[in-house]
């Protein structure tokens, strides 16, 4: 909960070059060509982030999408925003 904390007022902005739906899954292609498949769940997560929303926010929507616990979701979100700024699929800002 500690990362939370600190990165729950930062805005996350895609910086994936394209997305695109294939079946079940999401592909995405990485500034440096990389392409990733997100399962459902992982999907979900990076289609929240819309450029506009706060960490925080974006936990608030997906609490009304699964039937979990808020700090598993936390847990999980955070570790999967992690792996895409890891992949640099996402980056995080400060909201003015």
């Amino acid at each position: 909960m500690l990362v939370y904390e600190l990165v729950k007022e930062y805005i996350p902005n895609k910086t994936c070059i394209k997305e695109k739906e294939n079946g079940g899954f999401l592909i995405v292609s990485s500034p440096t060509l990389d392409v990733y498949y997100f399962n459902n769940t992982a999907k979900d997560f990076y289609q929240a982030i819309d450029g506009k929303r706060t960490v925080s926010d974006i936990v608030d929507h997906l609490l009304d999408e699964y039937d979990v616990k808020k700090d598993v979701l936390i847990r999980d979100f955070v570790n999967v925003l992690r792996d895409f700024q890891w992949k640099q699929l996402v980056v995080l800002e400060r909201r003015i």
